[in-house]
């Protein structure tokens, strides 16, 4: 048995002694589902399937990047953005096909930017030098974060 995500999801694969992998849908009494049951009802792209995104199974080490993404909720939650792109950085270092801390890390980006530059400075012009090389930074930590999503093969749950 083998964690596999989905979008905003974790399933779990089973290997029976034939040798055939089951999905186990943990939020319906372990009732078993098909890949495609995933496909119908989540965005989940060929792409995304290519680039083991989705529904394929985790090794020990990317599966407690997955649980460990509660630490990331909790500060996004908290509003402690910088240290939510760190922990995003960790978990990504453990399974860097892990969209949901990577879209995470962008969205922090995108927060900071919206609370310390975006609010305050109408104009880029308006943005002290000192702090320009911190606004392309974090512009280019929230572009680079949902290129790299969208390029394996991620899209947004809510479009």
């Amino acid at each position: 048995m083998a964690p596999a995500l989905a979008p905003l999801h974790v399933l779990v694969k089973f290997t029976d002694d034939q040798g055939v992998t089951h999905n186990l849908e943990a939020t319906s009494g372990a009732g078993r589902a098909r890949d495609q049951h995933y496909r119908d009802l989540l965005p989940i792209t060929d792409q995304a399937l290519a680039n083991g995104l989705y529904l394929a199974p985790l090794d020990a080490e990317q599966s407690v990047a997955v649980i460990a993404a509660v630490v990331l909720d909790g500060l996004m939650a908290r509003g402690d953005y910088r240290e939510a792109m760190a922990v995003a950085d960790v978990l990504l270092a453990h399974n860097p096909q892990f969209a949901y801390a990577l879209v995470k890390k962008g969205t922090a980006a995108y927060r900071i930017l919206e609370a310390e530059f975006y609010a305050r400075y109408p104009e880029v012009e308006d943005v002290p030098q000192d702090r320009r090389a911190e606004l392309m930074r974090l512009q280019q930590v929230n572009r680079g974060a949902f290129e790299w999503a969208e390029a394996m093969g991620w899209v947004s749950p809510t479009r």
